[in-house]
């Protein structure tokens, strides 16, 4: 009964880890990459977040989050 449990509730995180990563990536869609009509960018430009990313602004954005995401690995590591 205990295997069945661990692999029902196993089951269920993987689900909602997925779930998370959608709603991660819509939201990344939704403020960085889609123009929207009434102000006619994105409200991350909007806001004053200034990304050079483009024609391609997708592939652009994930070589941008790699940058720094390898620079705070590296920050981390040298403390």
């Amino acid at each position: 009964m205990e295997r069945i449990f661990f692999l029902i509730v196993s089951h269920l995180f993987k689900y909602a880890k997925s779930i998370q990563k959608t709603i991660d990536v819509f939201r990344i869609h939704y403020n960085f990459i889609r123009n929207h009509s009434s102000i006619d960018q994105t409200p991350a430009e909007k806001a004053g977040i200034k990304l050079d990313s483009g024609q391609n602004k997708i592939e652009n954005l994930i070589r941008l989050t790699s940058q720094k995401s390898n620079s705070w690995q590296i920050e981390k590591l040298s403390h």
